[in-house]
Order: C-alpha cells, then structure tokens, then sequence
C-alpha cells in the first residue's frame, strides 16, 4: 500500500509523511511505505516537520525496484485496434507466467474519456471478443511491426500454441460476465469488494472499463495494461494538464508490483530483471499503457510520471552486451564441461521430539514477587530505615500452570502462536496443548518462584503472566539463533557450461562510464577471460588484471587450460540458511597430467565498504573450500571450491596466496 499522495488543505498541498515497516510473509522482508511529501506552505512545513520519523518517498520506492515498471505502449491506432493489442499480450502475459510456475491473471483497464463514449466503448469491445478468431489474429501478426507483439506471437509459435487456441482463450477469458464497468458512482460502490479483490483465484474479472471512478482509493496489484481510449490533450505551456496528471495518477495505482518468486532465494516484492532487458519475464513485472502516438502526449505524460517518481529518468542507462568469445565456444570445455551448483532446500526437523533435540536450555528462570519489604535512606546521614520480610522459593513447572495462562502468553510472540509455525520446527508435535504440557517441550520448563511464603501457597493468574513473558522471550530469542526456515543441499546439481553461460545484455548507468567501457579492447587478446567484457566494479577490474599479471605463474606446469567466467547472476549458491549468493566469478582450471581433474573455483571480488556488511557471503566461501567436494562423471574429476576470501585491491598479495593454496590439491 502506498498513501495517497497529496491531500488539499485551502489550496495548499501537502502531506504528512509516514513511515509503516511491516513484517512481511516467511521471507522477513522489512518494507517502507510513505506518501510523497509537498510542504509548499512553511508554515504547514514547520507545523509537520517534527512529526516525520524517516523520509521514503515514492521515487525511493520506486528506484528501490518495489513496483513495476512502467513502459508507454504508443502507436498510431484506432481504439479497436489498442483493445485488440492489449488482449493479445494479456494471453501472452497469463501463458509465459502459468509456463514458469506463477499464477497470474493479468488484468486490463479500459479508459475513457466519458461515460457515453465509456460505454460504447465496452460494446464494441464485446463484439470484437465474440468475432475473435485465429484468422483476426492472423491478420494482426501479419500487420504489425511492434517488437512486443510480434514476440508474443512469436512466443505462441514456439510453444506450439495455436492462433485458434489464442483466440479461444480471448473468447473466454474476456467474456462479457468477465468485464465490469465503473463509470459511475453507484457502480463503483456496488462492486467495490470485487474491484479490490481482483487477485483472488475466484475473481474472474479480466477487463474493466471506467472513467475517473478509480482514480483514487483503488488498489490492485494485478493490472498490466491500462488502454487509453481517447487522444484529447490539455497541456499548458509545456506543462502537463490536469487529465493528464489523473493519468499519472492512475498508472501509479497500477505500478503496484505483482509479488512472485522464480528462484529460490527470490525476493519476491522487488523487480528482477531490470538488468537483464533480453528476459522475456520483465513482461510479468512491467505495466504497458497504451496510447496513440501523438509525440507531445508521450511527452507530457512522461513528464507528469516522472514528477511523481513513478518512471525513470530517460538516458539513465546503457545497453551493454556481454558475449563470449568465439574462441571458447570452441573449447572443449565449453562444448562438454559442467558448472556445479547447490539448491536451497526447507530445513528438515523431522528427528526432533524435544527442546533438548533442539540443544535449547533447560534451565530454570527466577521470577520475584513483589513483598512488603521496604528501604528508607536518609540524604544527609547514613541514617537507613528498613523493614526485610522472610522470602522463600517455589519451582514451578509450565506444565503446572494453568494451561488458558500459558496459551495467552504465547499469543503475543508471533514465534510460539502459530501452531502451523510450531509443526515446522516440531514436526511430531501433536497439538498446541502438548506444547504446553509435555515436559519434552514448554511444560518440561520451570519457573523458580520468590516470594514469601503466603504468596507462594497462592500464585495468582498474574504471576504466571508476569513469569511467563520473560521466560518465553529469552526461549523465543534462543530458537531464532539455533533454527532456520531453510538450509542448502551438498553441490549435487549440475549443467552444462554451454547452457548456463550465455550471451547477455545488460543496463549500466551513465555515471558509470567505466564499467560501460568493459575493458573490451584490453581483454580482446586474453584467451583465458571467456567473455568480450568485464562490466564490473572497480574492484572486479582490479581483479582481472591482477590475474593477467600472474597468469603465467599461476599456470606453471600445473594446469593445461585456465578459463575465466564471469557470473551475471548465472549460478547461484546457497549458505546454510538458504541465502542466495552469486559469485561474480566461475574459474576453470583444468590439470595438465596424472588424472583428468578440473577445478571449479567461486570468486568474489569486494570493495571495502562492502566488507562486513557481506561477511556471511565470505564465510560460504570459506565453506565451499573447507568442505572442497569432488564430483566424478565418468573420467573426469572436478573439485568444487572457492576462494575463501573476497578480492581487495589492498589485500591482492593475501588474496594471491589463498587462491594458489586453494589450487594446490
């Protein structure tokens, strides 16, 4: 949910900021949301200025990769033909996520100017949906020249999808009890529960037609296309008008992003690809809006898009292509050698019966209850006036507490009170009442009672709560530092080289000039670097040249063959937490005599800043060369390692002797 981003106050706009940090799913992703800020009056700006805790507004939001992106779909087209287009891609767009594991049903916004036009808009649509055929559709992909729908159609010939089918499907999925219509108040509040539950499995609803009813209050995470039916423009002196500034407003609604995971690892809020423009998967995180191609409106709703932080600024990047050599290509090595890898699995608590299974401590907690003792000091003398009542112990069990106690207590640590959260970890848990109970869980803890002795013969319901909550923080604080949701599998999978490592294309920022430069022409001569480029950091060029200045050395009479590859987000590994890590670098080495042995060494570069912050990258490092697994296929040997330490520019000579002694099997 992203607030509203301006209320109207005598003329003045403004906002007061917000800042909301949710708890989001089993991946304890922590996400801001706030309005956009617009102190135009000082004096609101100092009434409002203390009350803001932390600024993240909507073009942080956005440029943080939380919502789609946003790309205009523009062309010189009659209305029927943007409506013919747009349920074109919504087919395409539903087929590509269903074939790669995501359900989705893409929806489509039909925008009119008015609510006559509105409506006959949504007729026309309905007769084009009935006529639908493979032969319209034919004619459409024998006409068009936009890249986006020629792959579509593309797209369904290489996946033995007929046009006939394509057209079947538009029959269904946008038949007329599919369509809503909200022009008007009345509709609006009548289908308000299914314009906002559009994601659900059983919502139907693939195409809305409206005017301005839901320009505001309206939140929908799975609209892609919003097709604008009209070409009026109402700019002023170059400045975006006030239709235009609603359509902005409407296409930022739409922008909330569609949560998915692909990979393991995944995060599933944020974007994926947006350094990868080749990948026909942006299409499930990208919102079109379809307009005709008039230049001054493409203009002014780009402005109007980018004031509100909602679209990029144009030019921020350059298209780089990274391919491999033609020379490695060749190799045999390329053709028929493997990259190993590892997955992340679920943790498996399938033998734990017991906190002690778990190695959580037993030992008793002490609560003290509150007696008639008192202490009196005096400020001027050494005068102390006491009155000391006889105090005693009690222990007692969880499992001797009342058990309605213990179950309210355990409601307000999110940990212990969700049962299906219990089972994960105690599978063989049969019920909540045993987790209480059973000395083997909670009821086998004790509570060491101090008090006096009148009050330990009769501990009140509140004794309990007060000893509970302390000894049920520091159990909860013990079992996040000894449990974990997911762990890694042994590096048992494998693929081919050739279909891992590929050409691809990627988008550098303009302020990076050289990382754009590659050291391209430096690298041309370099047989053992397997790509055209290096688009790294300054720390992953530094890398590379000092491996060139060694390669002699480091080659010796040791190793026939040395390769380097680097990894855009190829190969992933995982630590046992199940944290994803792509090493920017995949080197081969492969053995001049005795048996036939290939090393396969992970290398990470790192710049200082960076060095803490990702230690436990490091430390899986250190992990994959400590356990140094070798996997045998047929005659060939591999030993799957890595440097077990980052590359820094100022540690070059220590990292040079950690990468020989990692060689040196």
């Amino acid at each position: 949910m992203i607030a509203d981003e301006a209320h109207h106050n005598d003329g003045e706009v403004w906002a007061e900021e917000i800042y909301q940090i949710l708890n989001l799913n089993d991946d304890n992703l922590l996400l801001a949301f706030t309005a956009t800020l617009r102190l135009e009056n000082k004096n609101l700006e100092h009434r409002y200025r203390h009350k803001i805790i932390y600024r993240y507004d909507l073009r942080e939001f956005c440029t943080d990769l939380y919502t789609k992106s946003i790309e205009t779909f523009s062309c010189d087209s009659d209305n029927h033909l943007r409506m013919l287009q747009s349920v074109v891609l919504n087919i395409y767009r539903q087929e590509l996520a269903n074939l790669n594991g995501v359900n989705l049903k893409p929806v489509v916004l039909y925008k009119s100017k008015k609510v006559d036009p509105s409506k006959e808009n949504e007729q026309h649509f309905h007769k084009m949906v009935k006529e639908m055929t493979g032969e319209v559709l034919q004619a459409l992909c024998d006409s068009t020249t936009h890249p986006l729908i020629k792959q579509a159609f593309n797209w369904f010939a290489a996946h033995d999808l007929s046009l006939d089918d394509v057209a079947s499907r538009v029959r269904f999925h946008f038949a007329p009890e599919n369509c809503l219509n909200a022009n008007g108040d009345r509709e609006v509040e009548k289908l308000q529960i299914t314009l906002n539950s559009l994601e659900d499995n059983d919502n139907p609803v693939r195409a809305i037609f409206a005017v301005d009813k839901l320009n505001e209050g309206w939140d929908v995470l799975n609209l892609f296309d919003i097709v604008r039916l009209y070409d009026t423009r109402d700019a002023k002196n170059g400045k975006p008008g006030t239709t235009t500034n609603k359509e902005a407003q409407l296409i930022g609604r739409g922008a909330r992003y569609f949560p998915f995971v692909l990979r393991d690892g995944d995060d599933r809020y944020k974007r994926k690809f947006d350094n990868d423009p080749d990948n026909k998967l942006r299409l499930l995180e990208t919102l079109h809006y379809h307009i005709g191609g008039d230049s001054r409106y493409v203009d002014e709703i780009k402005k109007a898009l980018r004031e509100t932080g909602v679209l990029k600024e144009e030019n921020q990047h350059v298209e780089c292509h990274l391919r491999l050599k033609d020379e490695f290509r060749e190799t045999d090595l390329y053709k028929h050698g493997y990259v190993f890898y590892n997955r992340r699995e679920p943790a498996d608590y399938s033998e734990i019966h017991s906190f002690a299974d778990l190695k959580i401590s037993q030992q008793p907690t002490t609560h003290k209850l509150a007696t008639d003792s008192w202490r009196i000091d005096n400020a001027f003398s050494d005068e102390v006036k006491r009155h000391n009542v006889a105090t005693e112990t009690r222990i007692v069990k969880v499992a001797d507490m009342p058990l309605h106690v213990v179950r309210c207590q355990l409601l307000h640590f999110p940990f212990f009170a969700s049962f299906q959260q219990l089972r994960h970890y105690f599978p063989n848990l049969k019920s909540q009442r045993e987790f209480c109970q059973s000395k083997d869980y909670l009821g086998g803890l004790e509570v060491v009672f101090v008090g006096e002795k009148e009050q330990l013969a009769h501990l009140r319901p509140q004794d309990y709560h007060a000893a509970l909550r302390p000894l049920l923080e520091e159990l909860q604080k013990e079992m996040e530092k000894k449990t974990r949701k997911y762990t890694s599998s042994p590096f048992v999978c494998r693929s081919r080289i050739c279909d891992v490592f590929v050409d691809k294309t990627l988008n550098i920022p303009v302020t990076e000039p050289e990382r754009i430069e590659g050291q391209k022409e430096w690298l041309r001569d370099k047989p053992w670097y397997a790509y055209n480029a290096n688009y790294g950091t300054s720390e992953e060029r530094a890398f590379v040249d000092m491996l060139n200045a060694r390669m002699s050395a480091l080659m010796g009479d040791r190793f026939s063959e040395i390769y380097l590859l680097r990894n855009e987000l190829f190969v992933s590994i995982f630590d046992k937490e199940g944290r994803r890590f792509e090493p920017d670098f995949v080197m081969y080495c492969k053995r001049k005599d005795g048996e036939l042995l290939t090393y396969q060494v992970f290398i990470e570069p790192k710049g200082e800043h960076l060095l803490l912050h990702d230690q436990w990258k490091e430390d899986l490092l250190k992990q994959v060369r400590e356990e140094n697994e070798i996997q045998e296929l047929n005659t060939d040997k591999y030993v799957i390692t890595a440097v077990p330490m980052f590359y820094n520019s100022r540690q070059a000579g220590t990292f040079y002797e950690c990468m020989e002694a990692t060689l040196a099997r």
